[in-house]
């Protein structure tokens, strides 16, 4: 009989990889457009208990490489650290590469570990997440290596007071763009709007 067409997500699809399936399917490719997008963003039991998973590994391996102590350590040696940590507690692997970032460094959104030394006083970003099943965690913790400044714990809180914000504009339905301006107004109130390149995630 005749072959079924093999659905695909063309948005989703480099020309090459499309050209190698295509090959092997004989030609006979059908465009779902984002239909698969839609099914799979409505996660039954198994995969919800995937997500948790891979959220308990990552919070586990932070709470160990914390544990441990940063000061005296590069960024580059605690993001080393991390990625063991996260094996050891049954990441199958990273979810995306770590980011660990001192001082004025933790204000790259996308900082690249290197061989900045951690002192005490510096806040410290760790950006880090795990795939457990296919499924992957994304945690972003600030911590303070010791006592920190005033005009330091001053900004956290003001970052505080905004995460909070946008937590309680969560709900079903809610449009991101109003959890965004929900943290946003704090910031912006506070006088560091122009500092808050970043979306809120």
């Amino acid at each position: 009989g005749e072959r079924a067409a093999l659905g695909f997500q063309g948005s989703d699809l480099t020309h090459a990889t499309y050209r190698h399936v295509r090959r092997l399917h004989h030609g006979r490719l059908r465009d779902v457009g984002e239909q698969v997008s839609a099914l799979r963003s409505r996660k039954d039991a198994a995969e919800m208990a995937a997500i948790r998973r891979a959220c308990q590994v990552v919070e586990a391996a932070v709470d160990e490489v914390l544990a441990g102590g940063l000061t005296g350590r590069t960024e580059a040696a605690v993001s080393w650290d991390l990625r063991a940590a996260m094996h050891s507690h049954g990441a199958e692997d990273l979810a995306f590469e770590s980011i660990v970032a001192a001082g004025d460094r933790g204000a790259l959104a996308h900082a690249i570990p290197g061989e900045r030394v951690i002192r005490r006083g510096d806040l410290v970003v760790i950006d880090a997440g795990a795939r457990v099943e296919g499924y992957c965690s994304d945690l972003t913790r600030t911590v303070a290596v010791g006592i920190c400044g005033a005009p330091a714990a001053e900004v956290y809180g003001i970052v505080l007071a905004a995460q909070r914000a946008g937590l309680a504009a969560v709900r079903a339905g809610a449009q991101g763009t109003a959890v965004d301006a929900a943290a946003r107004r704090v910031i912006t109130e506070a006088g560091y709007g122009d500092a808050f390149g970043h979306g809120t995630g």
